[in-house]
């Protein structure tokens, strides 16, 4: 295949993975303003939110550095991406659990104490979407597109259907629960299509050499630290709303 196609084919299914999000974006948010109310979707945002300020963080740069770093085929780079960002993964999960515990609770606003518990449920999402984007630098080496919107797809319908099914059986009190543990299941499985996937273009395996996985972070770091700022910039609105506006306004 030549090189325009390659390019042209990877770029379509670019777009179509964004569509996708976007479809599923909207349709989660229909689903979940139905059954939860203006109050339920503040509490659900200031859910999302917060974990997504740790989701976000895996990313760190690791997968330019990673291609950057595999392109001069002196070692094979994927088991040390594999095994930073697992660690990154874990430590930022265990950091999200603990500030939840430290966030200030109030009866009415700020992150009451369901608010909290559907953060100890959604924290653990932090892992799969970091799966996500360990198999996505793989696809992004190997001009793969097709594999990360296919397990996008299958994921995406996963988590529709697990609303859709979960939502009018749960209680008032457990939509939120249900709604999150939903997403989380629809991640997991998406997280689990792409590993699949990229297992058939790189080994799975853990990388034992400590030289390796400092090269990588320290190759990461530049673009890392950015990324850091670039999210705090972009959600510390929707946090701090989260402790100044009541779960309506919020909403």
């Amino acid at each position: 295949m030549s090189t325009a196609r390659i390019v042209a084919s990877n770029t379509a299914y670019q777009i179509i993975g964004k569509i996708i999000t976007s479809a599923t974006t909207f349709g989660v948010s229909m689903l979940l303003t139905r059954y939860l109310g203006v109050a339920g979707y503040g509490d659900y945002t200031k859910v999302t939110v917060f974990v997504g300020l740790f989701t976000v963080a895996t990313d760190f740069g690791l997968n330019a550095a990673y291609i950057q770093l595999d392109a001069k085929k002196t070692h094979a780079y994927f088991p040390s991406l594999l095994t930073t960002r697992s660690l990154i993964a874990l430590v930022a999960t265990a950091t999200c659990l603990v500030f939840t515990y430290l966030l200030p609770e109030t009866s009415t606003g700020g992150f009451t104490s369901p608010v909290k518990f559907g953060v100890l449920l959604f924290a653990s999402s932090i892992f799969f979407q970091s799966m996500i984007t360990t198999a996505n630098a793989v696809f992004q080496k190997a001009h793969a597109y097709k594999d990360a919107t296919t397990a996008l797809f299958i994921g995406s319908l996963m988590s529709i259907g697990f609303i859709a099914i979960a939502m009018p059986y749960a209680s008032q009190s457990g939509r939120l629960f249900a709604g999150l543990i939903s997403l989380v299941l629809g991640s997991c499985v998406t997280a689990g299509v792409s590993m699949m996937l990229a297992g058939k273009k790189e080994h799975i395996a853990i990388e034992t050499q400590t030289k390796r996985l400092i090269e990588l972070s320290t190759t990461a770091l530049p673009l890392g630290i950015t990324l850091l700022i670039n999210v705090v910039y972009f959600r510390i609105d929707s946090l701090l709303m989260s402790f100044m506006l009541p779960k309506e306004s919020l909403g």
